[in-house]
């Protein structure tokens, strides 16, 4: 239930009929593997992150096993699977084609919460604010430009529908996304508003829905047990790359991006901690977030510590070829093999019960060597 509303509330241009692609590809790729002959792969990744305890538990867990086994099998089979009439209808597709699908970056807002992004960012709405002789705790509803209204409400509270906003035959999810309202993201609040609504571009985008919460919310601070992943960014994940490439000749890598839409990531905020993710639209409506928004004070901090923490049972498992950098996964295996056994195993970890999180394959590379990663443009790895 929660992941239809996640999906549906994603706004990136054609996240939803990529999403739904590389869900069914993995489908596929596991008819594939089956189809041929009995596979042990599935089974050496039960024993790998030792989950036979597990089993009593639940016994979806092996499907997870599964699934994860065959995802990771598309950066690793990809020929054969194209090959097969089962794996042709893709042939075209550029989530397989890691060098094409590197050059076009998604178009997506900064990872960066309204309380670390620089200062400057925010000068055009204060000048908005202050050019109409206001403070920012003011109705403000009244002087939103109208190309900032264009940015907030298709976001919100309105998008225009089109005939591919139809449920696809093979898929639960729509082709086309909804608000983050109609999606089940957000709802009505009746409270104080926490932050307020704004638009602002980046250097290299158009106009985007922000949510300022420095102002309502100045006391902000990071829960202690937190640590400030801010340092991890694409220099950290590349000095990695190479230090271990020194001692392992043929290395390879994968990194691994959590899923999540432009302005909310999937955890879920319990009703106690609603009321700090209120904000205040372009006409002064009052909404809450149900699940943490982006602009969350420090909302890059707790999507680290959350993936720390679905990554640490494995820790054994993993040593330290398994780094968590913010929203991202670096994988470093000694050679292909190596590096295929534990990107299966990250996989199962993210994606395994509870079920909430996933793999953003489309914002991905698997089984690539360090000078690829060392070329991307670094919005790939912040």
């Amino acid at each position: 239930m929660f992941k239809q509303s996640w999906h549906e509330g994603d706004v990136e241009p054609g996240a939803i009929l990529n999403y739904s692609q590389s869900t069914l590809m993995i489908a596929c790729m596991d008819r594939f593997i089956m189809a041929k002959a009995l596979n042990a792969g599935p089974f050496e990744l039960c024993k790998f992150m030792q989950m036979a305890s597990h089993f009593q538990e639940e016994r979806r867990i092996v499907d997870d096993a599964f699934k994860a086994y065959a995802a990771i099998a598309l950066f690793f089979d990809a020929d054969a699977f194209l090959a097969d009439p089962i794996g042709s209808p893709y042939r075209n597709t550029k989530l397989l084609n890691q060098e094409e699908r590197a050059k076009t970056v998604p178009d997506r807002r900064t990872h960066k919460s309204s309380k670390t992004l620089p200062s400057e960012f925010w000068k055009g709405w204060e000048k908005l604010v202050k050019d109409n002789k206001r403070k920012i705790n003011d109705p403000n509803e009244d002087i939103y430009p109208i190309d900032w209204r264009k940015a907030i409400r298709p976001v919100v509270v309105r998008r225009k529908c089109s005939s591919a906003s139809t449920w696809h035959s093979t898929s639960i999810h729509r082709l086309t996304p909804l608000t983050v309202l109609r999606a089940g993201v957000i709802c009505p609040s009746y409270g104080h508003a926490a932050g307020i609504a704004t638009a602002a571009s980046e250097s290299d985008r158009g106009m985007d829905l922000y949510i300022d919460y420095r102002h309502v919310v100045p006391i902000a601070r990071p829960a202690p047990h937190l640590t400030d992943p801010t340092p991890l960014d694409r220099d950290f994940v590349i000095k990695r790359v190479k230090s271990f490439t020194q001692s392992n000749s043929a290395a390879k890598f994968a990194v691994l991006r959590l899923w999540s839409a432009p302005h909310f990531y999937p955890i879920i905020l319990g009703l106690d901690k609603r009321q700090m993710c209120t904000f205040l639209d372009d006409r002064g409506r009052c909404w809450e977030f149900k699940f943490v928004p982006k602009d969350m004070p420090y909302s890059e901090w707790s999507i680290h510590q959350h993936l720390l923490l679905r990554l640490e049972p494995c820790k054994e498992m993993f040593g330290q070829q398994v780094i968590v950098a913010k929203d991202l996964v670096l994988v470093m295996g000694r050679d292909a093999r190596n590096l295929r056994q534990l990107a299966e195993g990250v996989t199962w970890a993210i994606q395994t019960k509870p079920w909430r999180l996933e793999v953003d394959w489309w914002r991905s590379f698997v089984n690539v060597e360090a000078e690829f990663l060392e070329g991307l443009d670094r919005r790939w790895l912040d």
